[in-house]
This record gives C-alpha cells, sequence and structure tokens, in this order.
C-alpha cells in the first residue's frame, strides 16, 4: 500500500512538473481564462448594459453577475484543459507503460484526475483573484474576507465536478486533435450552461429546467449570490425578486430559490457520484479488457 501511495505521488509530480515546464501552455491556459473577461470589459459591457431596465446599481449588478458566471466557466474549462496530459500520455503509448511498469494499474486514473483538480483549481483561483480586483477598481467594492474564503470554497467543489465530469468522456479521446475539438465544444457550452451568454428566462420552460438541474449552473448561482450580497439595494423588492430569477441569480431547484446550502450540497452529491461511476467503470473495463 505504501508502495503505491509512493508511485502514485511520483506520477502527480511528474504530471505537476510537465505542466509547471511547458511556459508557453501554462500562458495560454492562464490567457484563456482571462479572455472572457476581456471580452466583457471592452466589447460586450456597455450593449448588456443598455439592455438591463433601469435600477439603482444595475451597471455593478452586471458586473458582479457576469463575473459569477465567468468564474464558473473558467472552473469547468480549466478542468478539462487538466486532461491535456492524459490524452499525450495515450497517444504516445507512455499511459501502458505507467500502467504495467509503474504498477499503477487502474490507479494512473485517480492520477490524471488529481493532476487535473490541482491545475484546474490554479488556474481557478488566480483568475478569481483577478476577478477581485476588477471589482475593487470597477465596483469600488471590497469583499469581505469571509465571503472571499466561501468563493474558494466553491471553487474547489466547482472544479472537482469539472474534474468528474471532464473523466467520463476522455476515455474515448485517442489523439490530441479530437481533444482539441472537445474541448472548444466544452468551453461554448459551458457558457450556455452557466446562464452567462443567454439569460434563463429567456429559455423555452423545458431547457430551463433541465439547465436548473446542471450543477454548472447551480455553481454559477453560488458565485453570484456571493458577489451581490453587498448589492442589495437595487431597488424596491419587487424588482430585486424580478431581476434575480431572471438572471439566473437564484434558482428553482428542489422548490423556489433555494438555499446556498441546499445548492452546495447538491452539486456536491452529483460531482461525487459522478467520479465514483467513472472510477467504477474503469476497474470494470480494465478488468473485462
Amino acid at each position: 500500500m505504501e508502495e503505491q501511495i509512493k508511485i502514485m505521488s511520483n506520477f502527480i509530480k511528474r504530471n505537476l512538473n510537465i505542466y509547471r515546464q511547458d511556459k508557453i501552455g501554462l500562458f495560454f491556459s492562464l490567457l484563456g481564462a482571462f479572455i472572457g473577461l476581456i471580452i466583457y470589459v471592452f466589447f460586450l459591457r456597455n450593449a448588456l448594459i443598455s439592455g438591463i431596465p433601469q435600477f439603482i446599481n444595475r451597471e455593478a449588478f452586471l458586473d458582479l453577475w457576469m463575473i459569477g458566471g465567468l468564474i464558473a466557466i473558467v472552473a469547468l474549462t480549466s478542468s478539462v484543459a487538466g486532461f491535456s496530459q492524459y490524452v499525450q500520455d495515450l497517444q504516445n503509448d507512455s499511459l501502458i507503460d505507467f500502467e504495467i511498469n509503474g504498477t499503477l494499474g487502474n490507479l494512473a486514473q485517480i492520477g490524471y484526475m488529481i493532476t487535473a483538480f490541482v491545475e484546474s483549481f490554479l488556474t481557478t483561483t488566480i483568475f478569481t483573484f483577478i476577478c477581485i480586483i476588477y471589482i475593487r477598481l470597477q465596483v469600488s467594492i471590497d469583499l469581505e474576507s469571509t465571503i472571499i474564503l466561501k468563493i474558494m470554497g466553491i471553487n474547489i467543489i466547482s472544479c472537482l465536478f469539472g474534474v468528474c465530469f471532464s473523466s467520463l468522456f476522455f476515455r474515448i479521446l485517442k489523439t490530441t486533435s479530437s481533444f482539441a475539438s472537445i474541448s472548444a465544444i466544452v468551453g461554448t457550452l459551458s457558457g450556455f450552461m452557466s446562464g452567462s451568454y443567454i439569460l434563463i428566462s429567456s429559455l423555452p420552460k423545458t431547457f430551463a429546467t433541465f439547465i436548473n438541474y446542471w450543477p454548472g449552473f447551480g455553481t454559477a448561482s453560488l458565485y453570484r449570490q456571493l458577489l451581490l450580497k453587498n448589492l442589495n439595494n437595487i431597488g424596491n423588492n419587487n424588482i430585486f425578486n424580478v431581476i434575480y430569477n431572471k438572471y439566473g441569480v437564484t434558482q428553482s431547484l428542489f422548490g423556489k430559490n433555494p438555499s446556498f446550502d441546499i445548492t452546495t450540497g447538491y452539486v456536491f452529491i452529483i460531482s461525487v457520484l459522478l467520479g465514483l461511476f467513472n472510477l467504477t467503470f474503469n476497474y470494470v473495463f480494465k478488468d473485462r479488457k
């Protein structure tokens, strides 16, 4: 057991060292996270503001709402990017060598998942602090330390979901070109599924219901609730409820506008179930091969 733990530890260190030493790849992975924020600030912000009804602090509301969605998007897309080393090892037949000569066996899958989680959490955390700086400069709000800590906790859950979800379909990829295609698709869909590129209130009822049960939308809602906690004064209570429901700050999951804790627990449970399913399937598949 101790020997397997040591081998696993060395395997994860090897993956992280490759990630750290690839300066260009590291730069572009971080740049990819910032592109959404850059596009919003310089190209979309003014157009989106003009489309929002008049109410107090509407510009600040839009900034915080969008940033909450962007962090959720980065958590998922960076989790996908974390599996790039797995695809490279698979294409170069290095994975077979690790499983046979390194006595990793089925544990290799866990090693790649841990690696992807660490890389995803690092990228998401860096992006989060960039967003906090933007909030301080643009919105003139200093987030409380307790809120920042809660955001970091949601980052962990978001990255956990992203890794467990990504690991389900990456077993079918064989080449880096197919990996790039899947990454592009996930990057595009994650924006829609988090309710950032299109308002959930404008979607057909069936699709809106589906998104409400999508954990990625749940994490976006959690980020938005935390960021908007200091911005309760947007007008009367009626406007407050309509705007929050329309823009996906609150959810209709498990009843109308469930509590923060219920949504957090739901996303965490779904993530764990996805991870267990993936690992169980991996063991069964290997045994029958």
